[in-house]
């Protein structure tokens, strides 16, 4: 199949009302085009767009088209339902003491399937109980213990995602060592799929607002499955990642959120634009307690300079140099000022 096809809608804050539009997608030439579902007329001519990733394209996310935000909504005609109706969505829970996996985990879902959300959350007992139904008592009191604490789901999309994620699993338990009581990993069953997602997703994500400042992955690295890289960075070099949540921004919020630089920056509207062109990964990145160092500075020096071509010229090991492109395909955003760290994290947490 040559094209896939999406129904989408765009919000127009100056009418205040949806617009929908049929998103064509060309996978020979990565062109697009959009066809305006009212007036029935071709809103914008097939036209090549490589910004736009095929790995984009699942119902759910928004896509960013020449400044215009499509969320899209379902699919746009039958022989692409057909072809997505082969995939399937999963979801994989890192337990406590798995923590230090988490970015080899990531690596591998690159390699065989989509991530399409990942968020921390602090597990209790209440918790453990719902998604542990189906144990007997003993059971469940073993468990209990094991999941109890900072966890992480990590949700995907695929073909038999869910004996995917239970193959992944088994062979990081073995790489890792775990043993049969600390297994490192539960995969949500796929009849639970939707219900145990959704109750975990209400759990406190665990932020700590100690020592730690704001990362976020932006959009073309996430897509470009560098999100594994950048936290095996990060962890690697002693900071701890203490929250994590996948947002996909709508322009007003990704303005708020990016306030501090307009008319600083010339290339402001290039930033935004990124910033609301997919799903990006928040993080929240301590430092190790007892250090003296100002978090916020430090990460700004650990990532590199904003232009990634400056970064691989004179930091060729930092993040931006290694999985950046440009000053804005710089792979992250981070808090620059000391003051912010509070903001940035309280807004993309609490806030949104």
């Amino acid at each position: 199949m040559s094209r896939y096809s999406f129904l989408t809608r765009h919000y127009d804050e100056r009418a205040a009302l949806y617009r929908q539009y049929v998103l064509n997608f060309f996978l020979e030439d990565n062109s697009v085009e959009l066809f305006d579902m009212k007036s029935k007329k071709l809103f914008l001519r097939r036209t090549q767009y490589p910004k736009l990733q095929q790995n984009a394209l699942f119902i759910g996310n928004r896509v960013n088209i020449y400044g215009r935000q499509l969320e899209i909504m379902d699919f746009g005609d039958q022989a692409t339902r057909r072809l997505f109706a082969t995939t399937d969505c999963g979801a994989l829970i890192v337990l406590p003491h798995a923590y230090h996996s988490l970015p080899e985990l990531i690596n591998r879902i690159g390699q065989q399937l989509q991530m399409i959300d990942i968020f921390s959350f602090e597990c209790n007992d209440e918790i453990v109980k719902e998604l542990l139904s189906d144990q007997t008592p003993r059971n469940l009191q073993t468990r209990m213990e094991v999941f109890r604490g900072h966890c992480h789901c990590v949700v995907v999309k695929g073909t038999k995602s869910q004996e995917v994620l239970e193959s992944i699993a088994s062979h990081l338990i073995a790489d890792f060592g775990f043993d049969s009581r600390h297994y490192g990993y539960h995969v949500i069953p796929q009849l639970r799929f939707d219900a145990d997602v959704s109750f975990v997703k209400k759990a406190p994500s665990g932020v700590k607002h100690r020592n730690s400042t704001c990362v976020v992955i932006k959009p073309h690295a996430f897509l470009q499955n560098f999100a594994g890289p950048i936290m095996n960075d990060l962890m690697g070099s002693a900071f701890r990642i203490t929250a994590i949540r996948t947002l996909v921004l709508e322009p007003t919020h990704a303005y708020e959120f990016l306030e501090v630089y307009r008319n600083v920056l010339p290339y402001y509207e290039e930033i935004h634009q990124e910033l609301i062109n997919g799903p990006c990964i928040a993080m929240e990145v301590q430092l190790p307690e007892g250090t003296n160092r100002d978090v916020v500075s430090t990460i700004r020096q650990f990532v590199g300079p904003r232009d990634s071509e400056i970064a691989k010229k004179v930091a060729p090991d930092s993040i931006r140099a290694k999985y950046g492109v440009d000053h804005v395909l710089n792979a992250v955003h981070t808090t620059d000022l000391e003051e912010d760290g509070f903001t940035d994290i309280e807004y993309l947490f609490k806030v949104l």
